[in-house]
């Protein structure tokens, strides 16, 4: 159920119905709020947050950005806390705040090439994302824009969260072991065969089986899986699916959004008016000709007769 709230909420924002879509994430998390369930909640407020921002409610974005946060540490949820990042951003650059904005820009940029980049299939929020990059690079310059978003890159969620919970413009990231470092080392961005594996063995098919589909050997397939494993830092196949759910139920929306928006139908730019509005047509403007009676359009010959 509350799924369906936040996944109809998108494709509306998109289409300009804020004020509809805000009413849905508001009854998904009504529906969401004393359940226990943490990633639907989370990704609903941060659809929420987003759907503020594109209605021009910048003050009112954070609130359900930082909730989500909050609500996806409990779960060590990256890729939610990646879609938060950009709106934390857009609202810090909006408020003058350029270095706070660099670093969460680097963390999403990070975080979302684990499956791809919904954002990119919605006009609205792809054009917001680069306007917000451009004017924060422009602001810090290149050297320094790069270093932040550097940063931001390298951080956890939890560090996330700790510096927009003390409103921090630079983060202090925590001192890591070696053994947290390894990980994060390993983790990067899914190439296109990573992703299709991925999508396959969520689906609950074995290792010789998506093997057959991709037409690859079953140890090609073997690596592959081990890879996505390292990847989006999860022990074991039956994993995969979750850790992809939450990114591909947005992509889904999204996806969604575009397909009306595309068939949504296009705005007038002038009220037509009935043809009477306009005045008489040049026919009807036409005095009657000698035989001829107001509105008569037979032809006439040159001695006046009317033709029958």
């Amino acid at each position: 159920m509350g799924i369906v709230h936040y996944e109809s909420a998108l494709p509306l924002a998109i289409l300009g119905r804020t004020d509809r879509a805000l009413e849905l994430c508001e009854a998904g998390l009504a529906h969401l709020r004393d359940t226990g369930e943490r990633q639907i909640y989370a990704s609903t407020l941060t659809v929420q947050g987003l759907i503020l921002w594109l209605a021009g409610r910048r003050e009112e974005t954070t609130a359900p950005l930082h909730q989500a946060l909050e609500a996806v540490a409990e779960i060590g949820e990256v890729l939610v806390a990646a879609l938060c990042c950009p709106g934390l951003a857009w609202h810090a650059a909006h408020s003058g705040r350029h270095v706070r904005a660099a670093w969460p820009l680097g963390y999403a940029d990070g975080a979302r090439r684990l499956a791809g980049d919904p954002v990119a299939m919605l006009p609205k929020l792809l054009q917001e994302r680069d306007r917000v990059r451009q004017a924060v690079q422009e602001a810090l310059g290149d050297e320094e824009f790069d270093h932040r978003r550097a940063l931001g890159a390298r951080m956890s969620g939890t560090e996330i969260l700790q510096a927009v919970r003390t409103d921090a413009d630079v983060p202090v990231p925590h001192q890591r072991t070696a053994s947290r470092q390894a990980p994060r080392t390993a983790t990067g961005e899914l190439t296109p065969r990573e992703r299709e594996v991925a999508q396959l063995e969520a689906q609950g098919p074995s290792n010789r089986e998506v093997a057959e589909r991709l037409v690859i050997s079953k140890r090609t397939a073997d690596t592959h899986v081990e890879r996505i494993l390292a990847k989006l830092g999860v022990t074991s196949r039956t994993q995969i699916a979750e850790a992809l759910r939450p990114w591909s139920v947005f992509r889904k929306s999204c996806r969604a959004a575009t397909l009306l928006s595309k068939h949504a139908p296009a705005t007038p730019t002038y009220a037509e008016k009935p043809r009477s509005a306009y005045g008489p047509s040049a026919k009807s403007a036409a005095p009657a000709g000698p035989g001829q009676q107001a509105g008569d359009r037979r032809p006439v010959s040159r001695t006046g007769r009317t033709f029958r």
